[in-house]
This record gives structure tokens, C-alpha cells and sequence, in this order.
């Protein structure tokens, strides 16, 4: 029998929604930008939630690949209760309009936000979150720090996945107790020249 002539069965388009706390192209902003350019859209709708900071470099870039985006006013980068909550609120609105089936983050901030706003629908969504580098390993004073450890283990509870690029970032997260719902996993940046054939 030849494999070709099997059926295979149309599986739906998943969507995602990916999101990211500011539209400069920092690294998380790059990090983005690759994996969308080359998702394969047959399989997946892609739609970009993105805050109000930055130069929008990143929304210039989304357009010349054709990926939709929104911004999400109070979604800052700067911890402000008041604009958290609303932010939560926002991307809660978004995620019950567009029903993704999996909420990407990225960044710190986004990732706290996004995943409680998906905690917060109803359904199951899963959550993805994939992060450059932890927060608290940043120059903040010592309490700042001390409070991102403390939300990224509450955080946590919300994700389904967490994706570090380091072994550092792998090792911290378990000595920390940041523990998602199913599994942490490293997946490093680049490829490895010596495993291509």
C-alpha cells in the first residue's frame, strides 16, 4: 500500500494567541518575530496581543508577514496595580472574543498577566509560556526581586508549559519551586551544527 494514497484527516486550524508586553525588537520581540515568520498557517492562526510600550517596531515587522496583532492598552511593562488589573481585564476580553486553544507568553510581565486572564476564562486554554531569561536575575532592588520570584511561583499554577533556553534558568526554577501544571522544559536557542547531517 502506498503511504501517499492513506487519507489523512483534516485537522482544524488551532488558534493562538501570542503575547508580549512591549513592541520594541528586543530579544523576546525577535524570539517572536522568528517563530511566527515561519509557523506554518495551515495548521495555525496566529493573532499578536501586544502593550502600549515601545517604539512599535515589532507591529511594523508583523505587518510585512501579514500576522494580525491588537494592543493592549494598560498591558506596561512598569507595575502599576491599577493598570495590571485592567490589563488582566483586557486580555481576558480578547482571549472570550478570538477563543484561541493556546495562549503563547512572552516576557515576564505578559507571562503573569496573560496566564492569570486565561486562569480567569472559562474553558481550558492551554498556556504556554517561554521565557529569554527570569526577571528576578535582573538588576532590581532587592524586594522587586524577591516579588517577581514570588509571582512567577504563583504564576506558575496558571501554565500548562514553560519553556527556559538555558540550563541556569532550568536549574533556578526548580530551586525556586516555579512549578507549571505539567512540565518545564529547556529548549535552547540555535541549532546545534555537529546533529546536522
Amino acid at each position: 500500500m502506498d503511504i501517499n494514497s492513506i487519507p489523512v484527516p483534516n485537522e482544524p486550524v488551532k488558534k493562538i494567541l501570542f503575547i508580549i508586553t512591549q513592541s520594541e525588537f528586543g530579544g523576546a520581540q525577535h524570539f517572536l518575530y522568528n517563530l511566527l515568520s515561519r509557523l506554518d498557517r495551515k495548521r495555525f492562526e496566529p493573532l499578536v496581543a501586544v502593550g502600549s510600550d515601545g517604539d512599535k517596531e515589532l507591529l511594523q515587522a508583523l505587518n510585512e508577514i501579514n500576522i494580525p496583532h491588537r494592543i493592549i492598552p494598560r498591558l506596561k511593562r512598569d507595575n502599576n496595580p491599577i493598570n495590571d488589573l485592567i490589563g488582566v481585564h483586557q486580555i481576558r476580553s480578547l482571549i472570550k472574543e478570538y477563543r484561541p486553544s493556546t495562549v503563547f507568553l512572552n516576557s515576564s510581565k505578559a507571562g503573569f498577566l496573560g496566564s492569570l486572564a486565561a486562569q480567569l476564562t472559562p474553558g481550558y486554554i492551554k498556556v504556554v509560556y517561554r521565557i529569554g531569561g527570569w526577571t528576578f536575575n535582573d538588576p532590581w532592588p532587592v524586594l522587586q526581586k524577591k516579588l517577581w520570584i514570588t509571582l512567577e511561583r504563583i504564576g506558575a499554577r496558571w501554565k500548562d508549559v514553560i519553556v527556559v533556553n538555558n540550563e541556569h534558568d532550568l536549574i533556578q526554577a526548580k530551586q525556586l519551586h516555579i512549578k507549571p501544571r505539567n512540565e518545564i522544559t529547556l529548549i535552547h536557542n540555535g541549532i546545534d551544527p555537529y546533529i546536522i547531517s
